[in-house]
């Protein structure tokens, strides 16, 4: 059992009233029998989401480019809860290593009349 499962758990046991006393003695149980893995052992997870900030300092642009950026497609943020955006790390990467003109819609053409 992960240490965040262990916590939640303890947590789900103290916290929460309206559990029925066969439900804290299956947490009980649980928590007992789960062997809570050091957090030393954990991997790291690498970092696969940049707030605005970190996009923009990876890039080497203000945070206004960054949501400029957004606003012409050229950058394409994921909506993690309601407001709230994350940049892909490697789509930011790419465009720190390739550019974005290459990206940018031609201008329309005005039909002749």
């Amino acid at each position: 059992m992960s240490p965040s499962t262990h916590a939640l758990l303890t947590s789900l046991l103290t916290l929460d009233p309206s559990l029925s006393p066969e439900e804290q003695e299956a947490l009980r149980s649980a928590l007992g029998k789960g062997s809570v893995a050091p957090s030393a052992a954990l991997p790291s997870s690498p970092v696969l989401l940049l707030t605005q900030s970190q996009a923009a300092e990876l890039l080497g642009v203000d945070r206004t480019t960054v949501w400029r950026m957004t606003a012409m497609g050229i950058l394409r943020p994921v909506e993690i809860s309601p407001g709230t955006r994350r940049y892909e790390k490697s789509q930011v990467e790419t465009l720190a290593r390739e550019g974005y003109r290459h990206l940018l819609k031609p201008a329309r053409l005005r039909k002749a009349a």
